[in-house]
């Protein structure tokens, strides 16, 4: 994460934090369980901006002989906490949301609407600053999404706090925290599901057997075996297979095997090993040639 980028997060987090201190200030005026709904999930935003910082700093840290593979992952283990804590809060909304149209009380609309719309202009402003970072990691991207689905619940409740101020229908503004709360659980959810599947090292978003029939169409490739392909972090995909050729130089093997690499990096993954295996060559392991 460059310069820029951290002071975008850096903006966004204050302008967020000025956005939840005014809903948590004006829940409590307006007696808006929505406003406080939408407070709280600025709250997860915000806590999802300061976990990428955090998470993006650690991650630059080199690797080291105890971590191959360096520190890259803090920022999956982020978004995975952070994935929790949204879900914890929708928890929490229903249960208000729910205890409020179990007791009704009078909702002030004038302010709910107001405090709603500084709240989605504040929210739009956030994702288009981010809209740029979005495409780099994660974290970043996670944080955009949020932003929009931000935006999305302010809108409504602005929506119910019209509804509230026009018709004094009290019973719309917990019914709008309930949406926010499965918006918010939504999220987390995807959010939870992304980072569990990098941290369980599963196949990134790539056909691997298509990769496969790539690679056996290239001229001298009898077969390629033993594939595992897995991602270290959002923006590091690693290949690795036994790549089985015709007999020849170890010269010639080893410029098939640049151009198997090439192949598969052709389809967006950016560490390849290929571990070469010529037949009829004798090894101690009986398996050929290994270049």
């Amino acid at each position: 994460m460059g310069l820029k980028s951290r002071r975008v997060l850096a903006a966004v987090i204050a302008l967020n934090g000025a956005i939840i201190v005014a809903e948590v200030a004006f829940s409590k005026i307006s007696g808006s369980v929505a406003l406080l709904s939408d407070a709280l999930h600025n709250t997860g935003d915000m806590s999802a901006l300061l976990l990428a910082m955090a998470a993006a700093t650690v991650a630059e840290r080199r690797a080291s002989w105890k971590k191959t593979f360096g520190y890259r992952r803090a920022e999956v283990i982020a978004a995975e906490l952070n994935s929790l804590l949204i879900m914890g809060l929708a928890f929490y909304i229903v249960y208000e949301s729910v205890d409020r149209l179990i007791h009704p009380s009078q909702v002030n609309g004038t302010i709910v609407m107001a405090v709603a719309a500084i709240a989605f202009a504040a929210n739009l402003l956030s994702a288009t600053l981010l809209r740029r970072g979005a495409k780099e990691n994660i974290n970043q991207r996670g944080a955009y999404l949020h932003m929009l689905a931000d935006a999305g619940t302010s809108f409504a409740v602005l929506f119910g706090g019209f509804f509230t101020r026009i018709f004094g229908l009290y019973e719309i503004d917990p019914l709008v925290g309930l949406f926010v709360s499965a918006v918010i659980f939504y999220g987390g959810y995807g959010l939870l599901k992304d980072s569990l599947h990098i941290l369980m090292e599963g196949a990134p978003e790539v056909d691997v057997e298509r990769i496969r029939r790539k690679v056996l169409q290239v001229k001298g490739v009898w077969d390629i075996h033993t594939i595992r392909c897995w991602k270290v972090s959002d923006e590091d995909t690693y290949f690795t297979g036994h790549l089985v050729v015709d007999p020849c130089p170890l010269e010639e093997a080893a410029a098939l095997r640049r151009e198997v690499e090439r192949v598969i990096k052709a389809e967006g993954i950016n560490n390849v090993t290929l571990q070469v295996e010529i037949p009829g060559e004798e090894l101690s392991c009986g398996e050929g040639n290994v270049l």
